[in-house]
């Protein structure tokens, strides 16, 4: 058994609280600290390589009469379809959504 709490393991120390407690109690093993530390580094290591290696995509602009879909606001799905109907600078179109006949402003 480890006898360590989850604080004591991912924080390297004991939580403390109001109840006095000997400072041999605020210790971590350095076993499980060392441990910890090497996981960090590891992950650590792997994020910095998938974003050295992703480049963000240009995107061609889009042409008044393209079919697009569009996101759903409130519930993120991409639910919906429209026609763009003008293009604007900084990537922004309007949509006329396909049902409602509603023109809206939206981003690429």
């Amino acid at each position: 058994m480890i006898n360590k709490s989850p604080a004591q393991l991912t924080m390297e120390l004991q939580l403390r609280d109001g109840v006095p407690k000997a400072r041999q109690h605020f210790k971590v093993d350095r076993h499980w600290g060392r441990t910890l530390h090497e996981r960090e580094v590891q992950l650590g290591e792997g994020g910095d390589v998938l974003m050295a290696n992703s480049t963000p995509r240009q995107l061609p602009p889009l042409t008044p009469g393209t079919c697009v879909r569009v996101q759903n606001q409130v519930s993120n799905a991409w639910d919906r379809t429209g026609l763009v109907v003008e293009a604007f600078l900084h990537r922004q179109y309007t949509v006329r959504l396909d049902g409602s006949g509603r023109i809206s402003l939206r981003n690429r």
